[in-house]
């Protein structure tokens, strides 16, 4: 079973794209989102649920590449 990526990006942020849009529910994979503005901000966490109105069922923080790049590792999935 795959889960999908959605992201809500930050205020003053753009994404362009998110790689992979899918992953195992056990977890584990490096998802890079590309964009821009993502240097601006200190903390960055990807939030991963299965709705965007559901509360977060993982966060995670963020590596910020550069200005254009972050990575998240994917958690192991919850109420699937």
């Amino acid at each position: 079973t795959n889960v999908a990526v959605t992201f809500t990006p930050l205020a003053d942020s753009n994404v362009l794209a998110i790689s992979p849009a899918l992953g195992p529910v056990t977890g584990g994979v490096n998802i890079t989102i590309t964009g821009r503005n993502f240097a601006a901000v200190s903390t960055v966490t990807c939030r991963f649920s299965k709705t965007d109105i559901e509360p977060a069922a993982a966060l995670v923080v963020a590596t910020v590449l550069n200005d254009t790049v972050l990575t998240c590792v994917t958690p192991r999935a919850v109420n699937v």
